[in-house]
């Protein structure tokens, strides 16, 4: 949701239904937001949506107890405060054009990046295991990809102990449920080109850390790691051990743009032993013709 006075970021987990229902719930979100930053009596509220379930819910009702939830909610708000409300289904690609869906996808793209496999997962808790590390929260995550049980995520996350790890007060220790002040180590894998700002905030609190970064030799960050790290382990097949979606459409765009161009290929060459074949036959006949 936008709004000259208000910008709401949601990001989405992993099941379809999960996103569908993210989508429906900015429907209330954005009227409450709304109703709070002015007297919407009077008013033509226009709801544009990318999401045709959303959008069929909010106009229509819905079989999914989720949507018509929100369905009512909406309306309910809408006649309490004496609006009214008229619903647009827009491709995705025309609100981002006119700046409305860009924000909730820009969110989205820190934590749908680079993220560690089951195997690579694996590795990292077996090296853990080895050394006596036991990770208490994983810094900067979601809810597709915590490494552990407490995580911070970039944006709103149903289950996250925190939004945006940078304002939590101090990485090496939170305030527990008992009341008393407990230590953390941290398993912090930086969204990309925050590495360095991460290793400064992580230093300067003095969190006990597990970072996953890639090899960057001459890197400030990469050095001020080295000079501190207890132990190391190499990763060293990315493609067992990372799964990074952006990459995974890179590869499958190149993927098509390569078979695409074979399929070229086989066309041209195929054209060429016609065109090849056709000369050489008009060059039978004229010699034919000229012997008789």
């Amino acid at each position: 949701m936008h709004h000259e006075q208000a910008t709401s970021i949601v990001t989405f987990s992993r099941p379809v239904e999960a996103q569908v229902h993210r989508e429906s719930a900015g429907a209330p979100i954005s009227f409450r937001i709304l109703n709070s930053l002015m007297n919407l009596s009077g008013w033509h509220i226009l709801y544009v949506n990318n999401c045709l379930p959303v959008f069929l819910a909010l106009r229509k009702g819905s079989h999914s107890a989720r949507l018509q939830a929100d369905a009512e909610t909406v309306a309910l708000g809408v006649l309490k405060a004496g609006a009214k409300t008229m619903f647009l289904y827009t491709p995705g690609t025309e609100m981002i054009a006119v700046g409305i869906d860009g924000a909730s996808r820009e969110g989205a793209k820190h934590v749908i990046g680079p993220t560690l496999t089951n195997v690579g997962r694996n590795r990292v808790r077996a090296f853990l295991r080895q050394h006596g590390w036991r990770v208490t929260i994983d810094l900067f995550a979601a809810d597709c990809n915590q490494f552990c049980e407490r995580y911070a995520s970039w944006t709103d996350e149903p289950n996250s102990e925190a939004v945006d790890a940078f304002s939590i007060t101090s990485w090496n220790q939170s305030l527990c449920t008992c009341g008393q002040m407990h230590c953390e180590t941290a398993f912090i894998f930086p969204p990309k080109r925050m590495e360095k700002a991460i290793f400064r905030r992580a230093r300067s609190d003095g969190v006990p850390a597990v970072f996953v970064v890639p090899t960057a030799y001459t890197a400030g960050y990469w050095m001020g790691l080295r000079a501190r790290s207890v132990t190391r382990l190499e990763l060293t097949s990315p493609e067992n051990e990372f799964y990074n979606p952006q990459e995974q459409q890179r590869r499958g765009r190149r993927q098509r743009l390569g078979d695409l161009e074979v399929e070229e290929r086989r066309r041209t060459r195929a054209e060429l032993v016609r065109l090849v074949q056709e000369a050489t036959s008009r060059q039978q006949q004229g010699f034919q013709l000229s012997t008789m």
